[in-house]
């Protein structure tokens, strides 16, 4: 779904017409995907799933130590961060992941597989990761993806994008409510006002709509998928791996 606000940045934009259809629904299009090699994985998500409730005690405990709620940043500390992109610039591999916020299994990968991943291939130089948010799930979803892009233009998108993904099924409220974002932006260590503006800015819309089309370009139907780029080949994964299975895909492509 595109609201309003980004429907009227469409206009100038006219390369992104596709991106309404891709933002329509999680269950993708009938379109084929683009030549790149693929690799099985597991079920899209359909829906919003559960994380463990959060005691509100230890909430405010951490969120005085500039981490939010629930949520360990230590496996991206010393980690260079520029925009969505997490790692050594030059590093030889990228793996982009397209993710909704609302979606279950972006969740799950983001606080099971990712922070391994992290240690064994981007902190030593081999692969970059980058997070580029879609809103297959309507004004939510679009709400948390333009929190997370905002929060990149202060370089600190992931552990926006980690804060929100550990709330998912246990904050008892709207946790894509733009109260609760910025609530989330301050306990992460952001510049709020900064981010407020940011958040409502056609400059983050934009970043937003072309994300859309980047997603369209590669052939997304459904989240999570993940676009890994390498020396050697590039694999379109629709789907969340088990940890081993994304060790063999970055080697196939290194």
């Amino acid at each position: 779904m595109i609201t309003p606000r980004t429907r009227r940045l469409l206009l100038p934009l006219t390369a992104l017409g596709a991106a309404a259809a891709l933002a329509a629904g999680c269950g993708g299009s009938d379109s084929e995907a683009p030549d790149v090699g693929a690799v099985s994985a597991a079920p899209q998500d359909s829906g919003a799933g559960g994380q463990p409730a959060v005691d509100p005690a230890q909430a405010a405990e951490e969120a005085e130590g500039g981490e939010a709620a629930g949520t360990s940043f230590a496996y991206l500390e010393g980690l260079p961060q520029s925009g969505a992109q997490l790692g050594d610039p030059s590093a030889p591999v990228e793996l982009v992941e397209f993710g909704d916020f609302l979606c279950s299994f972006c969740a799950r990968f983001s606080t099971e597989t990712l922070p391994g991943l992290v240690d064994r291939h981007v902190r030593g130089g081999t692969v970059r990761v980058a997070y580029s948010p879609v809103a297959f799930y309507g004004e939510d979803s679009e709400r948390g993806a333009l929190g997370a892009i905002a929060a990149g233009r202060q370089d600190r998108m992931w552990q926006f994008v980690e804060a929100v993904f550990a709330q998912q099924g246990s904050y008892p409220g709207d946790f894509l409510s733009e109260e609760h974002l910025r609530e989330t932006a301050r306990e992460v260590g952001l510049d709020v006002a900064r981010w407020e503006r940011d958040f409502t800015s056609d400059v983050v819309g934009e970043e937003f709509l072309r994300g859309l089309a980047d997603a369209q370009s590669a052939g997304v139907q459904g989240t999570p998928t993940f676009l890994l780029r390498g020396p050697s080949d590039a694999l379109l994964i629709p789907g969340a791996l088990p940890a081993e299975e994304f060790d063999e895909a970055i080697a196939r492509v290194s």
